[in-house]
């Protein structure tokens, strides 16, 4: 992940030499390879082709794609496309494929010749393109875009005789009111694409034909990793978390999943469409839990169809893959390896190839028997750091009491799913706190809202114990947490891909200074260590907190410790925070367009 500069949009459409110029970079083909070189790759999508013959792996940290022999069951060639392949999918009716490059800033269209992959054409979309979706008609594409959040909307071009796809042609991109990540075409009384929220549990319909936003639903959810319609498509399921606000971190709401829930939850399909914007997406639906007390099920992935009622979902937080059906509540569960993230059912649904994001394996299960039948290497990895222990100990459930819950579900990637939790952040139970962004945490000290830890790994053994009941962590876990939390940037604006003109910025950092903003904010993290009295008060009565990093604060849909301020315009305007008085609408605008861009 990396900081992008400004990207102008204009009407809606994406200006190409702009993006061109601020954020892409073209990338040479390399020659294709056994898969031999050792390097990390990390698979995070998988295509079935050839009637399930040829398996397809797009590698996030490698930009490459991996070619499995299924037959076989060994790697026939790796080739490099790009520089962090975010997603991957067969267009219907050609032999071309489109992925995504969120490094790069790009969708990439790319012909298949039997196991030869060449690129057709690159496209620049706005900025961290993380999953893209192709109608049935193979006319229009549609790339989701997670840190500036807009969806691009891509025309497939075809070439003179009609037969075949020539280039791709943006025409327009959409403000997203979220960062996105998953996405589902469905096709019912007209075409309908529901893009999800990476960190919230926003789901929103959008009308491609129109290329405009119908409806936003909520959803008592976050971390949504998966959607999936159910066999006779009349339901959309959808794999996330729940974090509840009102249960404590306690040995009991942890053990009981009271604290955090892990689910896959059916909706009637007819609710999510709705015109009528008071119908109730919720009403009818049903809640699977995907683990119980004794053993929970940290972090649900991604699903797919196994046949007209059967499904499997990836397990990531425990390194398993979980098979049940709309008719049994009952779920087998087949311990697969690491964080089995991505998965995919062969055409007859008697097997299912989810790969391993962290180990670069390929497992393959066996639907009817729940067994694991063959583990599939994507190629050599070197010896891993410290930080790379650490992404491991990230993301795994099993640091937590009966694997309920990894870092990542709440730090969703880094991050913060943006909700509430009431833990011994602040040394007593009560008073729930917006969980925080752990992005460029290496560099933000000291850590808690009172401001009271010094030290990060200190930070990371309290949590481990008492927010995710763990079992006290060893020195070289906390050592190796702490190693990988260091690694991570700070979010990029969500301006990024948006006008925000020189002279605006200008003035908005000017009056931040003006203002003193920056004695609590002090760049260049605009943070401080000490701990002020920002006029706020938690449940306790106690309104001294440690500011936050305001890097990245765009990325951020509620602020203040408990969420109350709902936008930037929010805290200036309606809670008039560290402000004597009502500010000019000019001085509010340049002010946000300051902070936007941070």
């Amino acid at each position: 992940m990396h900081r992008c500069n400004s990207v102008p949009i204009a009407g809606g459409t994406l200006v190409l030499a702009a993006i061109f110029a601020y954020c892409s970079g073209s990338t040479a083909v390399e020659p294709s390879s056994t898969g031999r070189e050792r390097r990390f790759r990390g698979p995070v999508a998988l295509v079935l082709l050839d009637d399930g013959k040829l398996l397809l792996t797009a590698n996030r940290r490698s930009g490459t794609v991996s070619i499995v022999d299924t037959a076989e069951s060994r790697m026939a060639g790796e080739i490099a496309f790009g520089k962090k392949l975010s997603d991957l999918l067969a267009v219907p009716g050609f032999d071309l494929l489109l992925t995504t490059d969120e490094e790069a800033h790009e969708a990439i269209l790319l012909r298949r010749d039997g196991r030869s992959l060449t690129v057709v054409t690159r496209v620049p979309v706005a900025p961290y393109p993380v999953s893209i979706a192709v109608d049935r008609d193979a006319t229009k594409c549609f790339v989701a875009s997670l840190w500036s959040r807009r969806l691009s909307i891509i025309d497939l071009v075809r070439s003179s005789d009609g037969k075949d796809i020539a280039s791709l042609r943006i025409s327009k991109a959409i403000s997203l009111p979220f960062a996105p990540r998953k996405q589902l075409l469905v096709n019912s009384a007209g075409e309908r694409l529901l893009v999800a929220d990476a960190f919230g549990g926003k789901l929103a319909v959008v009308d491609p034909a129109r290329g405009e936003i119908e409806r936003v639903c909520e959803l008592p959810a976050h971390n949504i990793r998966g959607l999936a319609l159910n066999g006779d498509r009349s339901r959309v399921l959808v794999s996330h978390q729940i974090l509840n606000s009102l249960a404590r971190t306690t040995p009991d709401d942890v053990h009981w999943g009271m604290l955090m829930g892990n689910v896959v939850r059916s909706l009637k399909l007819q609710n999510v469409l709705a015109q009528e914007k008071e119908t109730d997406v919720l009403r009818e639906s049903i809640v699977e839990p995907v683990g119980e007390a004794g053993n929970a099920a940290a972090d649900p992935s991604e699903i797919a169809l196994t046949g007209k009622s059967q499904f499997a979902v990836a397990l990531a937080g425990v390194g398993e893959v979980g098979l049940f059906s709309e008719a049994d509540s009952s779920m087998r569960r087949v311990a697969v390896s690491g964080r089995p993230t991505a998965l995919v059912a062969t055409p007859d649904g008697m097997q299912v190839y989810v790969v391993d994001e962290l180990s670069d394996v390929v497992s393959v299960v066996n639907v009817a028997t729940a067994q694991k039948t063959a583990v599939i290497s994507l190629g050599p990895q070197p010896e891993l750091s410290l930080a790379d222990r650490g992404e491991r100990l990230f993301y795994d459930g099993r640091l937590s009491h009966d694997g309920w819950m990894s870092c990542h579900s709440c730090h969703t990637d880094g991050h913060s799913n943006g909700l509430l939790n009431d833990n011994l952040g602040d040394g007593a139970f009560g008073a729930p706190k917006r969980v925080l962004s752990l992005l460029g945490v290496g560099q933000t000290g000291p850590w808690a809202w009172n401001g009271e830890i010094q030290d990060l790994e200190t930070q990371i053994k309290k949590s481990v114990e008492t927010t995710m009941r763990g079992r006290s962590p060893k020195s070289e876990q906390v050592q190796a947490l702490a190693a990988f939390l260091k690694t991570l940037p700070t979010a990029p604006p969500a301006s990024c891909g948006e006008t925000l003109t020189a002279e605006s910025l200008s003035r908005g950092k000017a009056l931040f200074e003006a203002r003193q903003c920056t004695r609590c904010h002090t760049p260049p993290e605009f943070t401080s260590s000490a701990t002020y009295d920002v006029g706020i008060k938690d449940e306790f009565d106690y309104s001294k907190f440690n500011p936050p990093s305001l890097r990245g604060v765009s990325q951020r849909d509620a602020l203040f410790h408990d969420n109350r301020a709902k936008s930037i315009e929010d805290v200036l305007t309606r809670f008039k925070h560290q402000l004597d008085g009502e500010l000019p609408a000019r001085d509010v605008t340049d002010l946000v367009a300051f902070l936007r861009s941070l």
